[in-house]
């Protein structure tokens, strides 16, 4: 692959990243197109609006309603018999992390929906943490780090049954080719408005944000 990203810097605090990715020769199917971002371990309030509450994919979301939902980074871990890639949303228009002391944090939008994943793991402690058949047996306990590993995704494969089956189905996947995508990003702070919560329940909070979409 080539990448291109190109950072744009504005006088109000907000940050334009530009992407580009062109592959070359043969490449196989990918899982997921998209970029690795570090958070502050402060911004630990979750706010978007997109499919949720529970965590879904492109195929796997019809029972996920789009909706502006309000969690935290830490309840998007799933406690999975063996630790893996968890917690993911889909159909996301933006997303804010937010200090629960101030209210104060970042905003993330894109000229698109998209794909996110906040946690206090890395891809590498997930897959660490327990042994693959036919491996010598390991246990490490997952220790959350200090700071959110977000992933921003353009493009996703769906799950199919892969694992015991069929691929996924044609719809859920994508073609590989030129892929241009952008981000913006930009101080907020908690806002106004009807959320649901993880259980549902509506709930009234105020507002004291930037301009939504």
């Amino acid at each position: 692959f080539e990448y291109v990203a190109e950072w744009r810097f504005g006088g109000d605090g907000r940050i334009r990243l530009d992407n580009e990715m062109m592959p070359f020769g043969d490449v196989p199917t990918l899982p997921r197109v998209g970029v690795f971002l570090r958070l502050d371990g402060a911004l630990e309030n979750m706010e978007y609006y997109g499919r949720g509450p529970w965590e879904n994919m492109i195929d796997r979301s019809t029972g996920c309603d789009i909706a502006r939902w309000k969690s935290t980074v830490t309840d998007q871990y799933v406690a999975y018999i063996r630790p893996q890639d968890c917690g993911g949303k889909s159909d996301v228009r933006w997303v804010e992390f937010t200090d629960p002391a101030d209210g104060k944090g970042v905003r993330i939008e894109s000229d698109e929906p998209f794909f996110l994943q906040a946690l206090h793991f890395t891809r590498e402690d997930l897959d660490q943490a327990r042994h693959r058949p036919g491996e010598p047996r390991r246990y490490n306990p997952l220790r959350p780090r200090n700071g959110t590993v977000l992933t921003i995704d353009c493009r996703q494969t769906g799950l199919g049954c892969n694992n015991c089956g069929p691929e996924p189905l044609p719809p859920y996947r994508f073609a590989i080719g030129r892929t241009e995508w952008s981000h913006v990003l930009f101080p907020c702070e908690s806002g106004y408005g009807t959320i649901h919560n993880a259980d549902g329940q509506k709930t009234k909070i105020g507002l004291r944000a930037s301009t939504a979409r």
